[in-house]
């Protein structure tokens, strides 16, 4: 089953040996960039999911807002003619994508929109396989959206929540980490090395203070 928020957030706050508001806070926030990490670097299966679109007839595109938190686009099979479909990129859509009539063989995602090719003379059912972002820890008793990977997540949360409390004498780092999605991506390199040489030497990550 997988762990609650509660759960994970204790881990965390033993280890910083600090479980005040502001110790909770950092936990809380390391614990969802961790998650988004790990997410992003195992592809977990919970988060892969399936789910139909409509092209209408004589469409050229179709939204993606009613896809689930959508990440990343694995295959796309269009139920309608039996064919999977392939991906083109965008700076090539232009060049490539043919502008004849028929069932959709391309597509292209561009934000929150997927351009098809051709034009369908009839509605196209295009189904899905997509990953999705792993929803947000908000309340003690909300769950991973995933299992197997809950001591990459604490160790990765623990490094990111001492990086947090030795930064405390900066007034704009809360602001910043608030802000800033991208802290986690950085140092996915190097966490990822972490886990891999951990990997290797049959050893447990050290999340204690650098």
């Amino acid at each position: 089953m997988p762990s609650t928020l509660l759960t994970l957030r204790t881990a965390v706050t033993d280890a910083l040996g600090n479980t005040g508001t502001k110790a909770v806070t950092w936990a809380d926030r390391a614990l969802n960039y961790a998650q988004l990490l790990a997410a992003l670097i195992f592809d977990p299966p919970e988060l892969k999911v399936t789910d139909d679109l409509t092209l209408a007839i004589s469409g050229s595109s179709v939204s993606l807002s009613t896809l689930t938190r959508l990440r990343a686009i694995e295959t796309i099979y269009n139920s309608t003619s039996s064919k999977r479909m392939w991906p083109l990129s965008w700076d090539k859509w232009y060049i490539l994508a043919p502008a004849t009539v028929g069932d959709a063989i391309y597509y292209c995602r561009r934000s929150e929109t997927l351009h098809t090719a051709p034009i369908p003379t009839v509605a196209n059912t295009l189904r899905t396989h997509y990953y999705k972002y792993p929803a947000a820890l908000t309340v003690t008793d909300d769950t991973l959206d995933f299992d197997n990977h809950d001591s990459f997540i604490v160790n990765a949360a623990i490094k990111l929540a001492w990086a947090f409390q030795e930064e405390t004498e900066n007034v704009d780092m809360m602001n910043k980490v608030g802000e800033a999605i991208g802290i986690p991506l950085a140092m996915g390199t190097k966490l990822r090395h972490d886990l891999e040489e951990g990997i290797r030497e049959q050893y447990n990550i050290s999340g204690a203070q650098a």
